[in-house]
């Protein structure tokens, strides 16, 4: 998570050639990684529950997943997808985890799903 904010200056991706790099990053657990590669300055990040439920701008979105990555401990990813459809794509997400503060080991499953405009993610939707 330290680059997270330094820009990539790769040549415009396709929605498919972003959203394999992306599942591929998730299998990997190298969730924030993505930021600084695929995410629009303004990017708008939703979630189904939890505080922020909204998070706009890279900034805020960083702040968000460096928060879940100090509530728990990450054992494995299991990502399924991509699924592209025109200028979106989802990635299924199986995350087995344990919260930091106690608790016992519990697998999350949620859909990701992402938008993509001018070659940047510019929304990302998670579902569970």
């Amino acid at each position: 998570m330290q680059a997270i904010f330094e820009h990539s200056d790769e040549a415009t991706m396709t929605t498919a050639q972003i959203a394999l790099a992306v599942a591929d990053l998730a299998r990997q657990g190298k969730f924030g990684d993505e930021i600084a590669r695929f995410y629009a300055d303004d990017i708008v990040s939703v979630e189904p529950e939890g505080v922020p439920a909204e998070a706009r701008g890279r900034a805020a979105v960083a702040a968000k997943v460096q928060a879940w990555f100090d509530d728990y401990d990450v054992h494995q990813v299991t990502a399924t997808g991509p699924f592209v459809h025109g200028d979106e794509f989802i990635i299924g997400l199986k995350i087995q985890m344990t919260p930091r503060n106690g608790g016992e080991t519990i697998l999350f499953e949620e859909a990701a799903r992402y938008v993509v405009r001018d070659g940047k993610i510019v929304e990302e939707r998670f579902y569970c």
